[in-house]
């Protein structure tokens, strides 16, 4: 399972499309390895001060669909796009009240 974190610009928004580079074997679906690369990837955009992700599937792929929302994510909306139908998800990433970008 590949996750690619991307940041674009200064933005604060990070953009994950866990279908890019999926390589899971059938075999070892369903063990919970999607989940833990998601979280993990999460996990590093909070620590780069992102605030929110934007996250994507193909619309047929209901089982990264349920991981996504598992990590908070809100459906935006199903798009047609050149690779197919995408579903687009945010996620919220919590405030790190400990990080001050302002000094006072």
């Amino acid at each position: 399972m590949v996750v690619t974190l991307a940041q674009r610009g200064d933005s604060r928004h990070a953009l994950f499309d866990p279908a890019a580079g999926n390589g899971m074997r059938p075999s070892t679906r369903g063990r919970g390895r999607a989940a833990w690369a998601l979280g993990k990837a999460l996990h590093r955009a909070h620590r780069r001060g992102m605030s929110r992700c934007l996250i994507t599937c193909k619309d047929h792929n209901l089982a990264s669909a349920r991981v996504i929302e598992r990590h908070g994510g809100a459906l935006e909306d199903v798009r047609d796009t050149e690779l197919g139908r995408i579903r687009r998800y945010w996620v919220e990433l919590p405030v790190d009240r400990s990080r001050n970008d302002t000094t006072v």
